[in-house]
């Protein structure tokens, strides 16, 4: 048949949307065949992804209409994959095909959805699903509490974590940077009761902090307790050369806490050819005992 009548694409180009939570056979786009019903239905007619398609996320069929319908044949991720180049061809009659038209690209984008949820990071050496921190009684005002961190799996706005702080006296006492989760020190501790601690605080991390509906927050305790010098104590250890010592600090750090179950390692240092380990209470409930 002549050109202007053969069986063609519409179009030799086309670029579509998909958001990433569309679901197993989600129809994506209808590519138009021009001229499908001028020779009769009778004639045979199909289409085929010849490239693009390596993970078989997408399919074809002819449609009632005869025209090429694209459908998702599987499930989008898109922190996995953001677009796909899909050629498609069109099968019929060697006589009846336009082959200047005979094929088309098709770009699926995926569109990125607010899918994840932030999760907090917790120190390796500790499993529990809170924080602790320790900080002695006497520091200055901007003295460093403790780093929280949250990560989020989506990216862009959607994977942007911002903290906040809440919990007894936490706007009194404590601040936190919005962006880093960086926790410091806001006055002394002078005036402060022992019927108020351990400091109780709730750290909430929240994915799209610009967003006024469309994010994700997650929440974790933070036990903050004030340390005393009768809370310390101090394990000595001698006839230890200072490079192997510090290659044990965190087998040091473990003994102690399966020992006690309660302290943390506040400073390694060396001193008169012996090093000495000074560690911190670490506990949910306020302790004003020696560990010894």
């Amino acid at each position: 048949v002549a050109p202007e009548v053969g069986l063609r694409f519409a179009d030799n180009a086309y670029s579509v949307q998909v958001f990433e939570n569309a679901t197993n056979g989600f129809l994506i786009k209808t590519l138009t065949i021009v001229n499908s019903r001028t020779h009769g239905t009778n004639i045979p007619l199909k289409c085929h992804i010849t490239s693009g398609n390596m993970e078989g996320k997408f399919k074809v069929n002819i449609t009632d209409e005869r025209n090429c319908a694209l459908y998702l044949n599987g499930t989008l991720d898109y922190e996995i994959e953001e677009s796909y180049q899909l050629e498609v061809q069109l099968i019929s009659l060697q006589g009846f095909i336009n082959r200047d038209f005979s094929t088309t690209q098709v770009t699926v984008n995926v569109a990125d959805i607010n899918d994840n949820t932030p999760f907090f990071i917790f120190p390796s050496n500790k499993q529990t699903d809170k924080y602790y921190a320790s900080i002695a009684d006497n520091v200055p005002v901007s003295t460093t509490v403790i780093q929280i961190k949250a990560d989020d799996k989506d990216s862009g706005k959607y994977g942007k974590i911002k903290y906040f702080l809440s919990g007894n006296n936490s706007d009194n006492y404590f601040a936190i940077d919005a962006g880093s989760g960086m926790i410091k020190t806001k006055r002394s501790f002078n005036s402060l009761s022992e019927d108020d601690l351990p400091f109780r605080l709730t750290v909430k991390a929240r994915d799209n902090p610009n967003g006024t509906n469309d994010y994700n927050e997650v929440e974790a305790l933070l036990i903050v307790n004030l340390i005393s010098e009768i809370n310390r104590m101090i394990l000595v250890i001698g006839d230890a050369k200072p490079d192997m010592v510090a290659l044990k600090t965190a087998t040091i750090t473990h003994a102690i806490q399966d020992q006690t179950g309660l302290t943390n390692l506040e400073r390694l240092s060396n001193l008169a050819g012996a090093f000495q380990v000074k560690s911190q209470i670490d506990s949910d409930s306020y302790e004003s005992r020696p560990l010894i």
